[in-house]
């Protein structure tokens, strides 16, 4: 059973994936009534994807946006038809946490089939979006990335660079 253990242990040591950045979060704030409201922009958005022999392969957007706040902090993002989760802070900083995933068509199938196969976990959240929110209007900056690892060896990435503007 010991052994079993040990050998779990290594392998998660061996395999794995790590984020870029340290995490530096907001408290979900409790009254956040001044910046309640839909917030439309422009998410401009610069992606890259390398794995294994899959050379850097480059993607970039500039889709529409919805940052809805609601009362007590929570907010959603809404990004090419998905919707994440985010928070809103008491004194109006809010963020987002993106996975591939959640960057729904701005990234082919293709990629996305590439980074699954070399073991890079396509739900997991590893890309804060950020900002501020100075009624009417709000920014946000991401700049992100996923490394995905095997043997210690780096397999796959996935960079995430951008910002938004928008106004209620």
């Amino acid at each position: 059973m010991s052994r079993r253990l040990i050998l779990l242990a290594f392998v998660f040591l061996l395999l794995g994936c790590e984020r870029g950045t340290t995490e530096t979060g907001i408290l979900q704030g409790a009254n956040t009534s001044a910046y309640v409201g839909s917030y439309k922009g422009v998410f401009s958005v610069a992606i890259t994807v390398e794995a294994g022999n899959y050379g850097p392969k480059k993607f970039s957007s500039l889709p529409t946006t919805t940052l809805r706040v609601y009362e007590a902090g929570l907010a959603e993002f809404v990004l090419g038809g998905f919707v994440i989760p985010g928070i809103v802070s008491d004194n109006g900083q809010w963020q987002v946490d993106l996975g591939v995933n959640d960057l729904g068509n701005f990234i082919d199938s293709a990629s996305k089939d590439t980074l699954r196969q070399v073991g890079c976990p396509l739900d997991k959240r590893f890309a804060r979006l950020s900002g501020q929110i100075n009624p009417p209007s709000l920014s946000g900056q991401v700049a992100d990335k996923l490394s995905c690892r095997v043997l210690m060896v780096p397999v796959g990435s996935i960079d995430i660079s951008g910002a938004v503007q928008a106004a209620r």
